[in-house]
């Protein structure tokens, strides 16, 4: 499985990939692509409570 979020005020694309440890079918998911995001923190930010509009 994958999932792709766009982030327009962020300027980026995140692509997540489902991941098993062998177990299970899925077992969580792991995001790239944060390093081509600019948050803007006076909008808000991830560990300020949320991306604001």
């Amino acid at each position: 499985m994958t999932i792709t979020m766009e982030l327009l005020a962020a300027g980026c694309t995140l692509t997540g990939g489902g991941i098993s440890s062998g177990h299970t079918r899925f077992d969580r998911l792991q995001f790239t692509g944060f390093e081509r995001c600019r948050f803007d923190s006076a909008r808000g930010g991830l560990d300020g409570g949320g991306l604001s509009p």
